[in-house]
């Protein structure tokens, strides 16, 4: 893993992705076996000289298996929850959520996935981070259904832990499907952590984020499928 600057002191992760062995899809001891060799991404708070009192830590790992790249989350959570009730609500707004990052550094839009631990998934192309920076869209207009990736989950109420191993075709950020090898996405991984006793979640992301914004695209990790 090789850390970068990025203009004006910020930092970039170049990170190189490896082919997965063949694994079980949904089969969680053979999902595990196959992220075994794969290192992780620790989740953190870089915009806080210290992370916040009710921080629990989470990992993100990565591989990718002909024309898919597949992610594993691991996060530790107390209150594990979600109220959303349907797809393609804003579910950072609902509960504990996991967010996905990813573009093509060649073109400017870029895709924001997110899962809760309800099961429900929301999708969102953003045209560009200029447009994003603008303000003043309607999030539903952005919002893609049916949905283009897959995912499976594992929640463990008496662990404080949930996991997630995700699937994303090469086609929902190319529009067509191709081959990983050799390629290179943009990418970042955040999560809002809610606890029902608490009004405010708890945010933290995989980049190094100098601000509380995960749309900081200098500062996303670049994928290296090799």
């Amino acid at each position: 893993m090789k850390i970068s600057k990025v203009g004006r002191g910020k930092l970039s992760l170049a990170i190189p992705v490896s082919r997965l062995p063949k694994f079980t899809w949904r089969d969680w001891p053979s999902i595990l076996k196959a992220f075994e060799a794969a290192p992780a991404l620790e989740m953190r708070q870089a915009w806080l000289k210290r992370v916040a009192l009710n921080f629990r830590p989470g990992k993100v790992r990565l591989g990718w298996q002909r024309n898919s790249l597949f992610i594993l989350a691991q996060l530790s959570d107390e209150d594990i929850f979600s109220n959303a009730t349907k797809n393609n609500q804003n579910l950072w707004t609902y509960g504990d959520v996991f967010e996905i990052f990813l573009r093509d550094p060649s073109r400017p839009p870029y895709h924001e996935l997110h899962i809760a631990p309800n099961d429900r998934w929301m999708h969102m192309r953003i045209p560009s981070t200029v447009f994003f920076k603008n303000g003043g869209f309607d999030c539903d207009l952005l919002k893609i259904a049916p949905r283009r990736f897959d995912f499976c989950l594992r929640v463990n109420q008496r662990t404080n832990r949930w996991e997630i191993c995700a699937r994303i075709p090469s086609s929902l950020v190319y529009e067509a499907s191709t081959t990983l090898k050799g390629k290179s996405w943009m990418a970042s991984f955040s999560r809002y952590d809610y606890s029902k006793n608490r009004k405010t979640p708890v945010r933290s992301s995989t980049s190094p984020h100098s601000l509380r914004s995960f749309h900081r695209q200098e500062e996303w990790s670049h994928l290296l499928f090799v």
